[in-house]
């Protein structure tokens, strides 16, 4: 019983992020430089877009050069 109130209290706090990040996101692009392969380049990207790349970076443990150059393989 307990386990399922941790777990539904986790939830929550996740869509609560989730409900944080998503009110913050605007339609304007961001330009960000990153190197891919050992070459700079710029990506122009919306908000959501750039949170999606992030949180991917977090989750597969890379930076965003990393994650970059792997998708261009």
């Amino acid at each position: 019983m307990i386990e399922i109130i941790l777990f539904v209290k986790y939830c929550l706090k996740y869509l609560l992020v989730l409900k944080i990040k998503m009110a913050t996101i605007h339609n304007s692009l961001i330009i960000k430089n990153v190197t891919v392969n050992e070459l700079r380049t710029s990506l122009r990207l919306e908000r959501a877009s750039w949170l999606a790349l992030e949180d991917i970076c977090q989750f597969e443990i890379l930076s965003l050069h990393e994650l970059c150059s792997l998708v261009e393989c």
